[in-house]
């Protein structure tokens, strides 16, 4: 089957529905434009009140006066900065690695550049808008896990847990309500399909 998008593929919209998604589809197919790499924003605009529209909360409990933002130009292609503890990445990992060594495999997981700040004892790491995943400083110590390599780790160093995994609640419902949506679009493709190629 072809791609969906290849260099003869004309221009088109994608309509982008999760923030997420914001960065990270259209940085895919950057190489295929006409103009490699080149991407025209689109303009947000959104009505204040709104949900998930953040507008002036006079309660707020940190004091952070926040003012309504109209709108955002989309993708976002700017990178931000995410900090980790040493301390984190030997109790996690269960190997105690070196700043410079920890700033190497960051930037091995294309993290980088990455340096280490000795006041705080933690590395900050430069996250491109391409890695939408890392949202907390596990995620960054997940990936010098794997730049590590797991088969280096030593069984007897992991930290013994005992924990027992369960979906919450809401999740469980989504998954079961996608299960349903998807057996009712199949049941209805199968009903078109019938109407329009009969045996």
């Amino acid at each position: 089957m072809p791609p969906l998008v290849d260099i003869y593929t004309a221009p088109f919209f994608m309509p982008l529905l999760l923030p997420s998604t914001y960065s990270t589809l259209p940085q895919s197919l950057l190489r295929y434009c006409s103009t490699p790499f080149a991407v025209e924003p689109v303009d947000v605009v959104y009505q204040e009140g709104a949900a998930g529209v953040k507008s002036f909360d006079p309660e707020d409990p940190s004091g952070a006066k926040q003012a309504f933002i109209p709108k955002e130009s989309c993708p976002r292609l700017s990178t931000r900065t995410a900090t980790c503890p040493i301390s984190e990445v030997a109790s996690i990992v269960g190997v105690d690695l070196d700043p410079p060594t920890i700033c190497e495999l960051c930037t091995r997981m294309q993290l980088g550049p990455a340096s280490y700040d000795e006041a705080t004892k933690s590395v900050a790491v430069t996250v491109p808008p391409t890695r939408s995943d890392i949202l907390h400083h596990v995620d960054i110590v997940e990936d010098v896990a794997i730049a590590y390599g797991f088969n280096k780790l030593i069984p007897g160093k992991i930290p013994d847990t005992l924990t027992v995994g369960t979906p919450l609640p809401i999740n469980h419902f989504c998954d079961q309500l996608r299960d349903e949506v998807m057996r009712m679009h199949n049941m209805c493709a199968h009903a078109e399909r019938t109407a329009l190629f009969p045996h």
